[in-house]
């Protein structure tokens, strides 16, 4: 039996799709679900709000202030996480608004051209009594070595758990393998994986995690996330049972609460489509598929020769500059540059 721990992010990535507008029932059955199949850690949302989805009218659940948390059912077997991603704006007092007796974990989330900014919440989490994760999104787009550098430095800070997330869902297992080896085979510290499903390979990279050292597996119910969504809670969990992967976990409670969430909660089933897999085989933000789109349509460009050009000059989050900057050398017609 492999160590396994959970982390359902239904109610922080799931709100991609839906603004965070969970009612209060809404977010009381999600989390009795994921309580009663003993998922080890329930993520609740945002403080202070995700750093990719600027939506101004949002639910309780992209915010996380205080009454919001008083007001979360109590555990008989999870834990509460919620998630920071920092901007130069975001305030280090932020953190003292977080219930400690009611949420144990924080998990401060960044991408690679910003990593400097989680370094000080990582450490003010810490000495607040915390359990630190450093999520590194974006993933892909750095180098295994850079990961390594990344992961040491963290080291020094005490992280409880470094997560590597593939936030566009490009990776493919020898990319995994490689990373997890690379930092496990020169760092003792608990690496998780979070996957995104663009390619369809979100649970064989998740596999290939958990083969390779991976101590922690994000998933959502019903793979609820932007873009092409996460690996399913109910499938991993399901799957990992199966084959004796690890058994901790009760699969029925996980079905029937996704059922729930397809039935009364979600407008439409996650689904694949051209959008998602550009972005996959492109290694980009799916926020980026309707800025390019509307781009391409409104000047006749080649949307599949655009996606490829903008993959090559991108940074990992969103950035209308860069899209700007293609557009100028498509005008010029070369698409090598």
């Amino acid at each position: 039996m492999k160590n396994i721990n959970n982390i359902d992010c239904t109610l922080r990535d799931g709100g991609n799709l839906n603004n965070w507008h969970f009612s209060n029932s809404e977010i009381e059955n999600i989390i009795k679900g994921l309580d009663q199949a003993r998922i080890d850690i329930i993520e609740i949302g945002y403080k202070g709000g995700s750093s990719s989805n600027k939506q101004k009218d949002v639910g309780d659940a992209a915010r996380c202030d205080p009454s919001f948390i008083e007001n979360l059912p109590n555990l008989a077997n999870s834990m509460y996480a919620i998630m920071i991603a920092p901007s130069v704006e975001t305030k280090l007092s932020i953190i003292e608004e977080i219930d400690r007796e009611k949420i144990t974990w924080i998990r401060i989330a960044a991408y690679p051209e910003n990593i400097a900014l989680a370094f000080p919440f990582i450490k003010y989490a810490k000495n607040c009594g915390f359990n630190v994760s450093m999520n590194l999104m974006g993933a892909s787009k750095v180098s295994p070595a850079e990961i390594l550098i990344i992961a040491q430095k963290i080291k020094e800070l005490n992280v409880n758990l470094f997560c590597i997330a593939d936030s566009f869902g490009s990776m493919i297992p020898e990319q995994v393998k490689e990373i997890f080896n690379l930092v496990l085979g020169n760092i003792n510290i608990d690496m998780g994986f979070h996957g995104h499903n663009n390619l369809g390979l979100a649970f064989t990279n998740a596999l290939t995690a958990i083969e390779t050292g991976a101590t922690f597996i994000d998933t959502s119910l019903n793979g609820m996330a932007r873009g092409a969504g996460n690996l399913p809670t109910e499938q991993f969990v399901s799957a990992i049972n199966k084959f004796n992967i690890c058994s901790k976990y009760d699969s029925q409670p996980l079905l029937e609460t996704a059922e729930y969430l397809l039935e009364e909660v979600m407008d439409e089933p996650m689904r694949i489509s051209k959008a998602e897999i550009l972005c996959g085989i492109n290694d980009l933000h799916y926020y980026y598929f309707d800025i390019i789109d509307k781009v391409c349509k409104e000047n006749n460009y080649d949307l599949y020769h655009f996606a490829e050009l903008l993959s090559k000059r991108t940074a990992s989050s969103v950035d209308k500059k860069i899209v700007d900057e293609v557009v100028k050398i498509v005008e010029k017609g070369d698409f090598q540059t």
